[in-house]
């Protein structure tokens, strides 16, 4: 169960209670103020656009820890006024990252950034970039295009006009966008581009339909005629028969890549059962969930039969006790207490007052973790095997601090205002934390990561909770970056910056300068040994194709630019040192590489905007580990060989266009290996093709040459049963 609360120009939060959690009879909220951002949104001729809305995406700075029930929502609705105008004052004030989703019926959907990345967004929006300052100063401009009109009807088998059917674009199982059809059936809306696009319609009592088109400039109008809806029902029980009431049941796809994923959930009624009207003429997968169950996972049910789902009830253990100051005895007043099997999930938690606690968990998991920890006080941490029940526990806790220091500059200088990460993980071998802006570091990836952050007082001073996961502290400032072992720290409080390094470089698209095109700059080989610090920055080319990252700790990095819609298109590798300045170039050597793609026996379109496209350098054959086995493989990849082998390899992803046709700018002389991969076939029968192919690059004078190498015409051959792979040659 989640509560939320929202107010007028604070940031909202909401309070999380899993299944067997004690729901308090009161909860207080408590709200911070919250910043303010605006701007404006026109078309392309600078006339205002109305009733845009906008959903807000707020990446913070300092992520909220797993641990705590409470958050804060980092997802706002907001909607421009009929002077294009927008503001929102519910922002968090610690964002590292703004992203805009733009959404209007008649115009095409888009997406703007406070950071430029290489490739599209979420559902194939074009990115662009906004300025965070113009962002928090009310006069940011985002610009929206036209779109193309896709018009039709939707009528039932006999040719009735159906009223009130919803028609959505999908992309990848997911509504990009829905309209409704009026009382003659008929509907419009704006498609985001030309091309191949999957159209689903669907209206009550009638099996939803899906149909792949393709978008042209005045095109004609489309008819969907929805079958008659199949009747899916039956009843949801316990391990005793007994109903189950307000259970939760989905559709799910049938298969791994089918695009229908029919919109299709409801909750049991006060018997147990269920009903739905509109499923289609095909058994479906559903799924099944209650609040005290275990899930039924996949279940696969016909329509016209009625159906008896079975779920097992959880048995609930619940753990109760005690919390005293260790050298007192005395039960301390304020203090929680969370559980989880590994911390890689969402954990139970409880609040704790004058020394006692209740936790109710259930048997979902064999074995449980529980923690006790309070302000001023070391945590302690307990194992517990599940058993049904009651438990009684008693933690006792010392009093101690956490990891602090002074940042100095290399004069000594202590430095007022440097943001401090401490990091961790309660897991061996977990992922580093990873730096995406002089004042943005976020703990590795996944739910086993532990992470705080804070700020030096006047005097270059910080400290934190204590934290026994706690592995490295990372200081960051304008004037420079630090990254110690928390271990270090009892022997020498201070944490010395060192002068970031700098990268200039230029981009060049075959004779032409890149502009405004985005860069990256990442981490090459993940260190493998603590201090661990990762780092992935972008940036924009300006009107001369020229990009600058100011802010580089110490380190070998891999600088790559990406076409839209692919992965890295040309890249190069840089060790950078403190202090120091290096240059690089993207492109502007080698030659064009083009060819054509045709798939051969193809009974439907190929979207080829799914194709897996690449050319690939080709390296000499090391013995490496397998990537499946993940710590055998970082570890190779430390070793002098695995570097070598790292900043060896070039991978030139590219998108094949619509007609099959195909051009990779500047390719240097070498030996590539060709590769495409996509998926063909029906909704319902998908197949896999993949094609490969050596090819040599000859040594071109100069290095550099403007004449296309022809690959010619690659075919695909398809073959195999669904799902299976077949190689082409």
């Amino acid at each position: 169960m989640a509560v939320s609360v929202r107010a007028d120009g604070y940031v909202s939060r909401s309070a999380n209670f899993r299944p067997g959690d004690a729901v308090p009879d009161e909860y207080t909220f408590a709200l911070e103020k919250g910043s303010t951002i605006g701007g404006y949104v026109h078309d392309q001729a600078g006339k205002p656009i109305g009733d845009v809305q906008l959903t807000i995406f707020v990446t913070l700075a300092v992520e909220p820890k797993l641990t705590d029930r409470d958050r804060l929502n980092t997802s706002i609705i907001t909607q421009t006024d009929a002077s294009g105008h927008w503001a929102c004052n519910e922002v968090p004030s610690n964002p590292s990252m703004i992203r805009l989703r733009l959404v209007h019926p008649e115009y095409i959907s888009c997406d703007y950034w406070t950071q430029s990345y290489p490739t599209e967004g979420p559902s194939g929006q074009k990115i662009q970039p906004i300025a965070m300052i113009e962002l928090r100063a009310g006069k940011a401009v985002m610009v929206m295009q036209y779109g193309f009109l896709v018009m039709g009807i939707v009528n039932d088998e006999n040719g009735k006009a159906l009223a009130g059917a919803a028609v959505s674009e999908i992309e990848r199982g997911q509504a990009l966008s829905t309209v409704s059809t009026g009382l003659d059936g008929r509907f419009a809306f704006t498609a985001s581009r030309l091309g191949e696009m999957v159209l689903r319609a669907q209206a009550k009592g009638f099996a939803a339909e899906a149909r792949t088109i393709q978008v042209v400039a005045r095109m004609p109008d489309i008819e969907f005629r929805l079958a008659k809806g199949q009747i899916v029902r039956g009843s949801v029980v316990d391990d005793k028969g007994n109903p189950v009431v307000g259970a939760d049941i989905r559709a799910e796809p049938s298969n791994l890549f089918e695009d229908l994923i029919v919109p299709w959930q409801a909750k049991t009624d006060s018997t147990g059962r269920f009903l739905w009207d509109s499923a289609p003429a095909r058994a479906l997968g559903y799924f099944v969930s209650a609040a005290g169950f275990k899930p039924s996972g996949s279940l696969v049910l016909e329509p016209s039969e009625d159906h008896e789902i079975r779920l097992h009830r959880l048995s609930v253990m619940r753990v109760s006790g005690k919390v005293v100051d260790a050298e007192t005895n005395m039960p301390i007043e304020d203090f929680k207490v969370v559980a989880s099997p590994d911390w890689s999930v969402f954990p139970a938690a409880a609040e704790g007052k004058n020394g006692e606690f209740t936790l109710s968990l259930d048997e979902r998991y064999p074995k449980y973790n529980i923690r006790a920890e309070a302000a001023g006080y070391r945590p302690d941490t307990q194992s517990v095997e599940f058993k049904e029940g009651d438990w009684k526990l008693e933690f006792s806790l010392g009093r101690g601090t956490g990891p602090s220091g002074i940042v100095k500059l290399p004069g000594g200088e202590p430095v007022a205002g440097a943001s401090v990460y401490l990091c961790g993980a309660s897991k061996p071998g977990a992922a580093a934390a990873t730096m995406t802006g002089i004042k943005s570091v976020r703990g590795g990836s996944g739910s086993s990561q532990f992470f705080a952050a804070s700020t030096t007082d006047e005097a270059g001073r910080f400290s934190f909770a204590p934290m026994p996961e706690a592995q490295e502290v990372i200081a960051t400032h304008e004037k420079g970056y630090a990254a110690v072992k928390v271990e270090d720290l009892t022997s020498s409080e201070t944490v010395t910056l060192q002068p970031w390094g700098r990268v200039e470089g230029t981009l060049r698209i075959g004779s032409k300068s890149g502009a405004d095109q985005p860069v990256r700059l990442w981490t090459l080989v993940a260190a493998d040994r603590l201090p661990r610090l990762n780092v992935s920055l972008s940036v924009q080319t300006d009107a001369e194709g020229k990009f600058v990252f100011q802010t580089v700790p110490a380190g070998e990095y891999h600088i790559s630019w990406a076409q839209t819609g692919a992965n890295e298109t040309q890249s190069a590798n840089a060790t950078i040192q403190a202090g120091q300045t290096v240059a690089v170039k993207l492109g502007g050597m080698g030659r064009p590489v083009v060819g054509n793609v045709l798939v051969a026996g193809a009974d439907s379109p190929i979207d080829w905007k799914r194709a897996s496209s690449s050319i690939e350098l080709k390296v000499p054959t090391l013995h490496q580990p397998s990537q499946q086995d993940r710590q055998a493989y970082s570890a190779w990849l430390q070793t002098e060989d695995g570097k070598s082998w790292s900043r060896s390899r070039r991978t030139y992803f590219f998108v094949v266009a619509a007609d099959g046709s195909f051009r990779v700018e500047d390719i240097p002389a070498g030996t590539y290996v060709l590769k495409i991969g996509v998926m063909v076939g029906s909704l319902d029968a998908r197949r896999y093709a993949e094609f490969t192919k050596e090819f040599v690059v000859p040594e071109m004078p100069g290095g550099r040459s403007d004449t296309p190498l022809d690959l010619g015409t690659v075919t695909l051959q398809i073959a195999g049963k669904q799902g299976e792979y077949q190689r082409g040659t």
